[in-house]
């Protein structure tokens, strides 16, 4: 069923600004400050193997800045085999509560070594020992059998002051080509404004695309 929004209306007149990460991060200190929304945070990302074969799954966003949004993950997992060999990604936060979602295209890197270590030493000493312990994504024969991995790990790291850091475990940072922002709209009328990076020796027709921040050009899309 589709459902009636009562937003005003998204107008790139209107906009303090065009750069696109400002504005989600805008959007996303707002998502922040809403009840109902339990993890504003919590984002689909999709990855790809080699052969184009799509997989999806919900993850943590762990950070964002002026270029990037960052999250942790397994390295040997799905999605981390899947970016090693096709280090491209989108992402899509949707906040019901807020008739919005954002979505965003581009290449995926890795982190360095020291920034994965600065995020799971600051996670708690119980979380940290249950990244050692884990396999993500690997067969196990019971969930006893996972209790009994992260009470092993539990005796083994007994007296540890700083846990290692899983060397198969780690940051990413997708760095977008492109953002969308959606917002829901009275009679189906969706506001949809496309940022994407101008290519190279492009001349744009400014009737359908504005020039926006840095090399970002953004268009207003039908709903």
């Amino acid at each position: 069923m589709c459902h009636l929004y009562h937003n005003q209306a998204l107008n790139v007149d209107h906009l303090s600004n065009l750069n696109p990460m400002s504005l989600f991060a805008n959007w996303l200190s707002e998502a922040r400050q809403e009840e109902s929304i339990i993890c504003p945070e919590a984002m689909c990302l999709a990855t790809a193997s080699a052969d184009g074969r799509p997989s999806t799954r919900m993850v943590v966003l762990a950070g964002v800045d002026d270029e990037t949004l960052q999250f942790y993950t397994c390295h040997e997992s799905r999605k981390g085999k899947e970016l090693s060999a096709n280090p491209y990604a989108s992402v899509v936060f949707y906040w019901p509560a807020l008739h919005r979602q954002v979505r965003f295209d581009g290449r995926v890197e890795r982190l360095s070594a020291d920034d994965s270590d600065r995020d799971f030493h600051s996670r708690p000493m119980e979380n940290q020992l249950h990244l050692i312990a884990n396999a993500q994504g690997k067969a196990i024969e019971s969930r006893e059998a996972i209790e009994q991995r992260f009470e092993r790990v539990c005796v083994e790291m007994e007296g540890v002051d700083t846990l290692p850091r899983p060397a198969d475990w780690g940051g990413y940072r997708l760095v977008p080509s492109m953002i969308e922002l959606w917002q829901g709209q009275d009679n189906w009328r969706r506001d949809r404004l496309y940022f994407r990076k101008r290519r190279e020796g492009e001349v744009v027709d400014e009737k359908l695309t504005r020039t926006a921040h840095g090399d970002w050009v953004v268009e207003r899309l039908m709903p």
